[in-house]
């Protein structure tokens, strides 16, 4: 009786292991990629510290100005949702500041600003660039002229009285989903890191304030195709510090890396399609370096269930033996 007890206990506890998901914290290991720039803060191009394969990996998963510059020659200017190849003058055009696209040829960029008098602020407007070449024809003082267009543009509708959007953007992935920051009412005076999910079908778009690690600024400087954004938001005494943004949770890079590797990470860059990210931060000496952060491998509850089978094997044996032997005696 006393075996099949133990035999139930382990099966039990071994059906709960291949049952539970693991959420154990990520843990980062630390690679330095060498002394970096910091005249500039972090406008260094990273993928020069990587090496080939990473690079292409970064190239292809990471989306942000450094991996997916704006194609040259890309209009400034557009009438009526068109792109033009050329400026004429701001009479009834929209400047735009394009930050980055994505491996579909999307680019996504920001309005200038302007003010409303129904609007309490200024405010811009998100402009997402889709591929398309095609001719326009553009009515000028005399007659109408025929130019070849790359493509068309389009306001990500943001809600709110009057379309507003009152920040900057960084990076748009393939599903179209965008990081960048927000400026916050009433002073205008704060930035929020944000993620917006634009539904282009229907107009409208998710904008999602992804939150802060105690301070009051921050921004989202990339994201990846699963939807992790890196970026920095200050702490509460102001300090700027990388964070992971995955699942709904904001998380403190400096938390998730081994306490003894002694850095401060100020701002994450770059994450690929693998979770890999690219931050810079100070050493010990306080000197400005760019780091490789790699996910440890987490074990799959089946390997923990596997395990389990097994040391559960083993006390059943030993169990067994020990039975053996008491009866002989």
């Amino acid at each position: 009786m006393r075996g099949r007890l133990l035999q139930l206990a382990l099966l039990s506890t071994t059906v709960g292991l291949a049952g539970t998901r693991v959420d154990a914290d990520p843990v980062y290991s630390v690679t330095d990629l060498g002394q970096a720039d910091d005249t500039t803060n972090y406008h260094f191009n990273y993928l020069d510290a990587l090496g080939a394969t990473d690079k292409s990996a970064f190239q292809s998963g990471s989306f942000e100005r450094f991996s997916h510059p704006v194609p040259p020659g890309l209009p400034v200017y557009w009438i009526q949702g068109d792109v033009e190849q050329s400026s004429i003058g701001n009479l009834f055009l929209d400047s735009v500041r394009f930050a980055s696209g994505n491996n579909h040829g999307y680019v996504v960029g920001v309005t200038s600003q302007r003010f409303y008098p129904d609007f309490n602020g200024p405010h811009s407007l998100v402009a997402l660039f889709q591929p398309d070449p095609h001719t326009l024809q553009v009515y000028g003082s005399h007659e109408p002229a025929s130019v070849q267009s790359p493509g068309y543009l389009s306001t990500v509708f943001m809600g709110g009285p009057v379309n507003s959007f009152y920040g900057t953007v960084s990076g748009i992935n393939d599903h179209l989903m965008i990081t960048g920051s927000q400026q916050k009412s009433p002073n205008w005076q704060e930035t929020a890191p944000v993620l917006i999910d634009p539904t282009i079908t229907s107009g409208t778009s998710r904008f999602v304030d992804l939150g802060s690690l105690g301070g009051k600024n921050g921004t989202g400087n990339a994201l990846n195709n699963a939807g992790q954004v890196v970026g920095w938001s200050e702490i509460a005494n102001g300090a700027h510090h990388a964070f992971l943004y995955d699942k709904g949770i904001m998380e403190d890079l400096n938390t998730l890396i081994p306490p003894t590797a002694g850095l401060n990470l100020e701002s994450a860059i770059g994450i690929d399609a693998s979770g890999r990210i690219v931050a810079f931060g100070t050493d010990r000496s306080g000197a400005t370096h760019e780091y490789f952060l790699t996910p440890a491998p987490v074990p799959e509850p089946s390997t923990l269930a596997f395990f389990g089978l097994v040391a559960g094997s083993l006390v059943l044996r030993r169990q067994r033996r020990c039975g053996r032997i008491n009866t002989a005696a």
